[in-house]
């Protein structure tokens, strides 16, 4: 049965999707599991840890190395073309 959010983390979801390319996987909420998309790439990377086996720091740097891989060449094409304005 899908987690129930209310409308605001749902805003939440949405925006740190939009900014991350991570997508939460809200069945299963005693994991930190979901997907990050590499739209440039067609690239869908999976994720799943176990927040019981990992300090809060070493959470979020999986995630960040997670979303690192994927954004990598979206932020050279956006700063490519920040860079010419």
């Amino acid at each position: 049965m899908p987690l129930a959010l209310s409308p605001l983390a749902r805003r939440h979801l949405q925006l740190y999707r939009l900014l991350t390319s991570l997508t939460w996987d809200v069945a299963a909420p005693a994991r930190a599991k979901g997907h990050v998309v590499d739209a440039l790439a067609g690239d869908v990377r999976p994720f799943d840890l176990d927040p019981t086996a990992l300090s809060r720091v070493e959470l979020a740097d999986a995630l960040w190395a997670h979303i690192g891989t994927s954004a990598g060449a979206t932020w050279q094409v956006v700063s490519s073309e920040a860079a010419r304005c």
